[in-house]
């Protein structure tokens, strides 16, 4: 938003919450010799670049205290923060500071003790009050009454008052001694605290702090006013001004001196700025251009103005950006949504103004305007005025207006081809034979005196011509009539019968023609930039954007008598320098009614001003009085470098070795590295423009867009990456980086890459032929070990089918001839038991009951032997199958030698045979109770099937070294050699019959062999 003046326009802007700050509650303001903005408010510290807001708490810095009031650059480079509450010590305002020492590049807080240790000549305790001149040296006072200067070097004693009161700090008075501020009074003291000069204050004015101002003065502050001390003179509150004037200060509560010699007054809800001479620069909010523009509601605070002299004001609100600076442009129009086309001038200071409105008169002396036809809508483009005072305009719609001044009138006259077909005029022109041509959307026409119409040739309007061309501008020459189209630069003939096209200039849609001379013309573009056209060589140079112009939009070019030329464009008034080629750039913000200009809105007046029309208003200024400068005091500085470290994976910051000379080196591992700048100018950062070029590798410069580029796959050598910037109000910043670049040598181009890569390959190929060798010979023993591993097996494989296969005749004869035994003895048994019923039933039917006892004992007997058989054909089916297993024991030979006889008694009572045993209690043995409990069943079985009638069977068990010999005797018939034999071939042999006739299987000692066998028995 914008405030104008006379001769300045006022521009503000906030920065809050909403933007990055810690608090609304702004308490200071500083800019250190970085460029940096750092900003003292209540919840901490932040830092501005014009980019982001960073934040610095007591948490997380070590900062004193979030809520800070002190902020100084001290002579070290370091902040000096802190906070202050002043009291009233017996009418002295001063004490309670908390200071500590903030280092910008670690981001670490110092301690009044770590800072200085045993070097400053008080305690933090001691410290009443803290002043830093523009010079950063630092001015202290102590409760003890002493005053200090710290230089970065040390400490200076300045005075000792002996105790006689506290002292904020002294400043160096003009004739001799120190200022001080004491009780109820300002002082001169001499250095033993002497009092050379006392000025009373009146009642109830407490002053806090002395500063001193450029004229001599010694500004005195206080709480809700300020006064002024010169030497010689009585405390009172007027400045005295360069001229030799004064102005009345009294209305103000504070006074702050600008860099230009401006003079800023504070209320506590209006600013007020002075010039030099005491004239007012501008009131705020007073000065208002309309209801509503300004809402200045913050009570006022503190002023810092930055060395782009932009004004920092604080608040408890919000910190309020004031920019002031000179208006050269006067607008007319402005703020009345009027949008601009051509203009014709009338007399001195009366134009035509062509606006998408109507038509209107404007007078340049009184800013008034007047439509021509009032309740017509007439938008007109292009304009001429006549020799007989016609004025001819196209108009939007394919009409052209006819306008008489002298009587008012009007005509309109229709832009019509042969074939009926309208098109839209565009700019009326009249060349030296006094002919009237009209530029139309779709190629050139005349206009016919003896119809009265505008008329198009066809010779001129042929498709490879001008026909469906639109031919916006006409400048003549001696060589004749050129046109500037949407699709080149045509020339027609002096004759006007023949038209070209000049291939020497691309097809550019072109707005403007201006000669600078009959073999240089310049050309503004749609798109294209600036184009100048070197016709004897055959060659045009093109400045765009690249080149620091605000748009490559461009709509007209106007000299000046300097040498510069006046673009308006689509963003901003350039003013071009076609000696160095540099270019500034007018925004709203120098002025300007609106950024955006248009075609065709664009007049030279006889005495030299220049009008440009916008699409919010004209303005109006003479170009010899705009500053011919092009660079100003911003400066262009790194704000971060960092490169990226493939061996780490990271990007590493290495902007503290590049600000100090070092230069970039990009390596294999460290291949891009990425830089951010910024141009200290904050009131809109956003509209500062950056540009680089990389010498050696770059023939132009490049636009960044945005303040940061990347500098990645150079080839090898040295390189210089330059840097420049324009601010947001067209200047070029005071200086240009220029950064060296080391791109380092890739291995194989180093003299030792080529033989070391020969000799490497071939060792590689050596290596390889050699293992290849050795892949082979190892492939041909493994295959060779391989074909007799399997032909082994195959051997192997072979046998156990062999073996196998006589295994499985061997079980199946076993198995025949088992079922053959079976069926044989089992068919006894039952054709007996068949009998014993007969013979049971016959018994009791002769009730003869004493055989019948009988009976039932060879019952018993032939069931006992039936049952032993069957538990012998199931013990065996098992092992041969591989289903009875048994475990390790240990199994007690006493205890399951009893359960064996236990079950046993009975049948060896049938032959009243006499069972002895002979086993003690705790013989055991590393055999399964199930498996030791078969072995002893078939052994006392095999006992006493064979024993006769009355004999002894005996069960024994005794330890014989390591082992346990079980015993089973019994005083049968016993067997043969060969029996033995066949026992322990394995084969199944037919069964024996006991001696009271008991059956069997055969199957009993196979099974205590086997049984045998697998426990190693």
């Amino acid at each position: 938003m914008a405030v104008k003046t006379q001769d300045y326009v006022v521009q503000h802007r906030i920065l809050s919450v909403e933007d990055g700050l810690a608090s609304r509650f702004v308490r200071k303001v500083i800019q250190d010799q970085q460029g940096f903005i750092w900003i003292a408010t209540s919840e901490g510290l932040n830092r501005y670049d014009g980019i982001e807001v960073l934040y610095f708490s007591k948490e997380q810095h070590g900062l004193p205290s979030n809520d800070l009031n002190l902020l100084y650059e001290g002579p070290d480079g370091l902040l000096w923060v802190g906070s202050q509450a002043p009291k009233n010590y017996n009418g002295v305002m001063g004490g309670d500071v908390k200071l500590a020492f903030f280092n910008p590049e670690t981001r670490q807080t110092l301690s009044f003790q770590n800072y200085w240790g045993d070097k400053a000549p008080f305690r933090q305790e001691e410290l009443f009050g803290i002043f830093v001149d523009s010079s950063h040296n630092a001015w202290l006072g102590t409760r003890s009454g002493k005053a200090y200067l710290y230089d970065g070097e040390g400490f200076q004693l300045l005075l000792d008052n002996q105790g006689a009161f506290p002292i904020s700090y002294a400043l160096p008075a003009k004739d001799k001694g120190f200022w001080v501020l004491g009780p109820g009074a300002l002082f001169r003291m001499d250095s033993q605290g002497r009092a050379l000069e006392r000025d009373t204050f009146s009642t109830h004015f407490l002053p806090y702090q002395i500063t001193p101002l450029h004229n001599g003065g010694l500004e005195v502050q206080g709480m809700e006013k300020q006064t002024i001390k010169y030497p010689g003179q009585e405390l009172n509150q007027w400045y005295r001004l360069p001229n030799g004037k004064a102005l009345d200060v009294s209305p103000y509560w504070k006074i702050q001196e600008g860099p230009r010699g401006w003079l800023w007054c504070f209320t506590h809800e209006a600013l007020t700025i002075f010039d030099t001479m005491g004239r007012l620069v501008a009131d705020i909010p007073e000065t208002q251009e309309g209801p509503g523009q300004h809402s200045f509601e913050y009570p006022f605070n503190s002023l810092f103005i930055d060395t782009d002299e932009l004004a920092w004001i604080t608040s408890t609100k919000a910190l309020l950006l004031i920019d002031v600076r000179e208006n050269n442009f006067r607008p007319y129009l402005a703020g009345q949504e009027f949008s601009l086309r051509s203009m014709i001038q009338l007399d001195k200071d009366k134009i035509l103004v062509n606006t998408y409105k109507s038509i209107y008169q404007l007078d340049l002396s009184s800013g008034k305007a007047s439509p021509l036809f009032p309740g017509k809508k007439l938008q007109g483009l292009g304009s001429i005025r006549t020799e007989d005072k016609s004025i001819w305009i196209a108009l939007h719609g394919g009409n052209a207006a006819r306008i008489n001044l002298d009587n008012g009138t009007l005509s309109l006259l229709p832009i019509v081809n042969r074939n009926g077909v309208q098109f839209d005029a565009l700019r009326p022109f009249v060349d030296k034979h006094g002919k009237l041509w009209m530029g139309t959307a779709g190629g050139l026409a005349h206009f016919d005196p003896s119809t009265g119409n505008f008329a198009f040739e066809d010779g001129l309007n042929q498709p490879q011509k001008l026909g469906g061309k639109a031919c916006f501008w006409f400048c003549e020459t001696p060589d004749g009539m050129w046109i500037a189209t949407n699709e080149g630069l045509f020339l027609l003939s002096p004759d006007g019968r023949k038209v070209k096209q000049i291939g020497q200039v691309p097809p550019f849609h072109i707005f403007h023609i201006y000669p600078e001379s009959p073999n240089r013309f310049w050309l503004s573009t749609r798109g294209g930039g600036l184009i100048r056209w070197d016709r004897n060589n055959g060659t045009f140079q093109q400045f765009t954007t690249r080149d620091g112009l605000s748009s490559n939009i461009i709509y007209a070019a106007y000299p000046d008598k300097r040498g510069y030329l006046w673009l308006p464009s689509q963003n901003g008034l350039m003013r071009f320098d076609t000696a160095s080629l540099l270019v500034r750039t007018f925004h709203k913000v120098n002025g300007l009614p609106a950024d955006e200009f248009n075609y065709y809105a664009h007049l030279r007046l006889e005495d030299g001003r220049l009008l440009f029309g916008t699409i919010n208003g004209l303005a109006c200024f003479n170009p010899e009085d705009v500053s011919g400068r092009y660079s100003e005091d911003a400066e262009l500085r790194i704000l971060r470098v960092q490169q990226f470290n493939s061996n780490s994976n990271s990007m590493e910051d290495i902007t503290n070795g590049l600000k100090a000379g070092g230069r970039l080196e990009l390596t294999s591992s460290k291949r891009f590295a990425v830089f951010q700048f910024f141009l200290d100018e904050y009131f809109m950062p956003d509209k500062n423009r950056y540009f680089y070029k990389i010498d050696g590798f770059d023939t132009d410069w490049r636009v960044m867009q945005e303040p940061q580029v990347t500098v990645s796959q150079l080839p090898w050598g040295n390189f210089t990456l330059r840097v420049r910037a324009i601010g947001q109000d067209g200047y070029w910043a005071g200086n240009e980086l220029a950064i060296p670049v080391f791109s380092a040598k890739p291995l194989y181009f180093r003299w030792w890459f080529i033989p070391s890569l020969a000799l490497a390959i071939l060792i590689l190929g050596i290596s390889l032929f050699r293992w290849r060798v050795w892949r082979l010979r190892r492939s041909k023993r493994l295959l060779e070990a391989e074909v007799a591993r399997r032909v082994l097996q195959i051997e192997r494989d072979r046998r156990t089918i062999a073996r196998q296969k006589a295994h499985l005749e061997e079980m199946n004869a076993a198995k025949d001839k088992l079922f053959s035994f079976v069926g044989h003895e089992l068919r006894g048994p039952l054709l007996y038991f068949g009998n014993l019923a007969n013979r049971i039933s016959y018994a009791l039917q002769q009730r003869n009951y004493e055989v019948l006892a009988g009976l039932g004992d060879k019952a018993k007997n032939i069931a006992a032997s039936t049952n032993n058989m069957l538990d012998n054909l199931l013990n065996w089916s098992l092992l041969q199958g591989g289903r009875l297993s048994f475990g390790n024991g240990p199994s007690d030979v006493h205890s399951i030698t009893g359960q064996v006889l236990e079950t046993y008694r009975e049948v060896a009572a049938l032959k009243d045979l006499n069972i002895k045993r002979d086993t003690a209690p705790g013989l055991c043995v590393r055999i399964a109770a199930d498996a030791l409990a078969i072995l002893l069943q078939n052994l006392i079985s095999n006992a006493i099937k064979f024993s006769s009638e009355g004999g002894t069977v005996a069960i024994s068990a005794q330890k014989q070294g390591q082992q346990i010999a079980v015993k089973v005797e019994d005083q049968g018939k016993g067997m043969s050699l060969q029996k033995m034999e066949q026992l322990f071939s394995g084969s199944i042999q037919a069964p024996d019959k006991g001696t009271a006739g008991e059956r069997g299987t055969g199957l009993g000692l196979q099974i205590v062999r086997e049984i045998l066998r697998r426990y190693d028995g």
